[in-house]
């Protein structure tokens, strides 16, 4: 009888062990999806910018600048000096363009949808299939420091992902060797004027 009271005893203490470690995660990953919901909460624009590495110790870094205002959607490719690509992605509308030498080139897809705000945060597509329940049962949520900002680290399919406690927003992501870090992450601040639709008069079309 008292082998198998302690039994029961130290089952009983695996049980909270166990539930305070699933807690521990859940309420971590819950704190930062309620923060990047309320952030992103009426957001109707959004700009960042996104470093790109080839692997994790290579000083070769690729940068995009993104801006998004509704359907609308402009990406500059920095290395490339003044390339462009413009889309409305309600309606199909590419236009690729480069100030340097104004030659620009006009594309309509075919195959289209509506799509809400790409905004880099805990709450997006970026995850992939992630389950803040299953997550919370199988892994230990840690806190780690990335550029300053104090993050949480998410190991999922997709890669691992470092997210930030006081926004939600996605500060770095590995994938393999493969290194992205977003930075100047801001909501509500593109203007129409910024987004609009390029004038192409001065541009040499070309195919």
């Amino acid at each position: 009888m008292k082998k198998f009271k302690i039994i029961l005893i130290v089952i009983l203490i695996l049980v909270v062990l166990y539930l305070a470690f699933f807690l521990h995660n859940f309420i971590k990953i819950q704190n930062v999806l309620n923060t990047a919901k309320e952030n992103n909460n009426n957001a109707e624009s959004v700009s960042y910018s996104i470093e790109s590495y080839e692997n994790k110790n290579s000083d070769n870094k690729h940068t995009v600048k993104v801006l998004q205002k509704d359907s609308r959607l402009l990406e500059q490719y920095v290395d490339q000096g003044g390339y462009y690509i413009w889309q409305n992605l309600s309606t199909g509308e590419e236009i690729y363009y480069n100030t340097d030498n104004n030659e620009a080139n006009e594309k309509q897809k075919t195959e289209y949808e509506n799509v809400s705000l790409n905004i880099p945060s805990i709450d997006s597509e970026y995850l992939g299939d992630f389950n803040k329940f299953t997550y919370s049962l199988t892994h230990w949520v840690s806190n780690e420091e990335v550029s300053d900002k104090e993050c949480i680290k998410l190991s999922t399919n997709e890669g691992d992902f470092w997210i930030e406690k006081d926004t939600g927003y996605i500060v770095k992501i590995e994938n393999n060797d493969f290194v992205q870090e977003y930075k100047n992450i801001e909501i509500n601040t593109v203007t129409d004027e910024e987004i609009a639709k390029p004038e192409l008069s001065n541009f040499t079309i070309v195919e």
